[in-house]
């Protein structure tokens, strides 16, 4: 999705910050925050990072920058092109762990659904990270304008929020910047 703003071919994404997307896209606007987490399949535990070190762990198209980046651990990532995918892979024990967002887990086990296989499987989280609306530098501040404002009156009315909770069922809590 970046690479896709970043070039021109699409006008906005959400997505977190990362260095690919320095510089060559424009950070309009923290939408939310979301929590990175690694989901463990049934029967297996983590108490810290540490413990994810010789699990094999899904990710998306090289995402899970939060411990991709800490180069001196032997990672083992398995790259996934679909949150589904990879929670099936979980349930089928061909990956130990999925990093990704708690709101991309949730949403990847109901639609797939194996939520209630992972009712007591453990989540270790490892950051709570702004999700941002990114826009092409290509943009004319006009479309840029209105891209922001709608993401702003979408928060303003609580739209967002209950679009979240129509997906991650009405417990869910969305996190808005003040």
């Amino acid at each position: 999705a970046a690479r896709t703003v970043a070039d021109g071919s699409a006008d906005a994404t959400l997505m977190f910050s990362n260095a690919f997307t320095a510089g060559k896209v424009h950070e309009a606007r923290v939408v939310f925050y979301a929590t990175q987490v690694v989901q463990l399949r049934p029967g297996l535990a983590a108490h810290n990072r540490q413990d994810l070190v010789p699990l094999t762990l899904g990710r998306m198209n090289g995402g899970c920058m939060d411990l991709a980046e800490d180069t001196k651990l032997p990672w083992k990532f398995q790259e996934l092109s679909n949150q589904v995918s990879g929670v099936r892979m979980l349930a089928t024990k061909r990956i130990d762990g999925f990093c990704t967002t708690s709101e991309a887990i949730a949403d990847a086990l109901a639609s797939s659904g194996l939520a209630s296989e992972f009712a007591q499987a453990q989540k270790l989280e490892l950051s709570s990270k702004p999700v941002w609306l990114m826009l092409s530098t290509r943009l004319t501040p006009a479309v840029a304008s209105r891209l922001e404002a709608g993401v702003k009156e979408l928060q303003r009315t609580g739209a967002i929020d209950r679009i979240f909770q129509a997906r991650l069922g009405g417990s869910y809590v969305l996190r808005l910047p003040k």
